[in-house]
């Protein structure tokens, strides 16, 4: 018997559920929050040039591999520039896009929440357990309280390491999609947009019940920096005329991209679970504001005190981990949730879940040229002092992806860019 389309549209749903399913009871996704609000008063050091640091080292080391990549098909002045591309996101999702501890999360936010990979430098993070959190005191959702994200500042700004997620994962995902052809995603404020629609379907309202524009954000400003990595016109790489391998031009700063508006204390989340539960965690983060105002009065011995005590912690064990009869119902929600949340909200999810790497469903893209060699490159220990002073004015003044979200973080490295459309 002949299936009609509603039907057949259904079912697809229902696979995909399934397949979100699979995802879930993998270990490998979920939800993270933090909490910007509890400590507020206690000094935490900036972590911009050690997280520079590390990116651009990594970035050195993405593109070499891609080089190799490109070598070993033969002469790679005959490759052509999306297969230089799909190189290189091969070698960027092997470097950065890992699994730590059964989590979908980029190796720059995982090693930072931990605290204790080889090679990395130690950041100050506040880690809260338990009750201390406006989450844990509140009882709003378990799922919240058992991935809740540290708190660093970057850029001067008090930050979750989530955003980082968001900043290296989703935002990167999300230009992913938006390089195949007939994409919805087109620029910055589409990215923002299908963002948002996430925050309302899986990876927010309908897990930790949580809608965060500050993530929403983070994963725009992602958006705006995998951009620049190709295309504009100062981007990241280009490519050698002489041999064809990939060139960095210059160094990533990532304080051009973090915005005040990813402070959550700044820029509070929406709740949606029930109404005792919104009115618990109202209660802690009133509590919490009145505790920062007390805490502003301390000596600075004590509030140095606390920052060594708070930012020397280990991460819970249990951080982002689920027993598997909590996995099997978080599964059960996400399962029925996928298939009841609207179709940009599904679109969302699968952007980042099941992300599309066909060199034939991508739009063509063509790389700049330069004259010289791989010689050029950017030594990797210049992330620490990137992009700073007349060079960060050289590059806001050429112009990037997305003029309005350019001129927003040029402007400052730590100002807001709101797009004119928000769904």
């Amino acid at each position: 018997m002949r299936r009609d389309a509603p039907e057949r549209r259904r079912e697809g749903r229902v696979a995909r559920a399934a397949a979100v399913l699979a995802l879930l009871l993998s270990g490998t996704a979920i939800a993270a929050e933090t909490d910007n609000v509890t400590y507020r008063y206690v000094p935490l050091e900036e972590s911009s040039a050690k997280l520079n640091t590390i990116v651009n080292r990594s970035l050195s080391a993405i593109t070499a591999r891609a080089n190799s990549r490109l070598a070993a098909a033969g002469d790679p002045r005959r490759v052509g520039d999306v297969d230089a591309e799909l190189a290189w996101i091969a070698e960027y999702r092997e470097e950065v896009l890992r699994k730590f501890d059964d989590r979908l999360l980029p190796s720059f936010a995982a090693c930072v929440e931990r605290n204790d990979c080889a090679g990395w430098p130690r950041l100050e993070r506040i880690v809260l357990a338990g009750r201390e959190s406006i989450y844990g005191e509140s009882r709003y959702n378990e799922l919240a309280v058992r991935s809740l994200a540290p708190t660093i500042r970057l850029c001067g700004v008090r930050v979750g390491t989530d955003k980082l997620t968001h900043l290296f994962s989703n935002g990167f995902y999300a230009w992913n999609a938006g390089r195949r052809r007939g994409s919805t995603i087109r620029d910055a404020e589409d990215a923002f947009r299908d963002a948002m629609a996430d925050e309302r379907g899986l990876m927010g309202a309908r897990s930790t019940g949580v809608i965060s524009a500050a993530d929403a954000a983070a994963t725009t400003a992602g958006y705006r920096l995998a951009s620049t990595y190709f295309e504009g016109s100062d981007p990241l790489l280009a490519r050698s005329g002489a041999t064809g391998l990939l060139v960095r031009r210059r160094v990533v700063d990532v304080c051009r991209f973090v915005e005040t508006d990813w402070d959550e204390g700044l820029n509070p989340p929406v709740f949606t679970e029930g109404r005792e539960r919104r009115e618990r965690i109202e209660r802690a983060i009133a509590a919490r504001w009145a505790a920062n105002r007390n805490g502003e009065a301390l000596p600075l011995a004590e509030k140095r005190r606390l920052e060594e005590e708070l930012t020397g912690r280990s991460l819970p064990r249990d951080h982002g981990r689920l027993s598997l009869p909590e996995k099997l119902w978080v599964a059960l929600k996400w399962g029925t949730a996928y298939i009841e949340i609207p179709s940009e909200s599904r679109a969302a999810i699968r952007s980042l879940a099941f992300p599309k790497f066909r060199r034939d469903d991508r739009r063509p893209i063509r790389m700049m040229r330069v004259a010289d060699g791989p010689a050029s490159n950017q030594n990797a220990g210049e992330g620490s002092r990137a992009t700073s002073g007349s060079n960060r004015r050289r590059n806001c003044s050429t112009g990037s992806f997305a003029a309005a979200a350019s001129r927003a973080v040029c402007s400052g490295s730590a100002k807001s860019f709101r797009p004119s459309r928000i769904m």
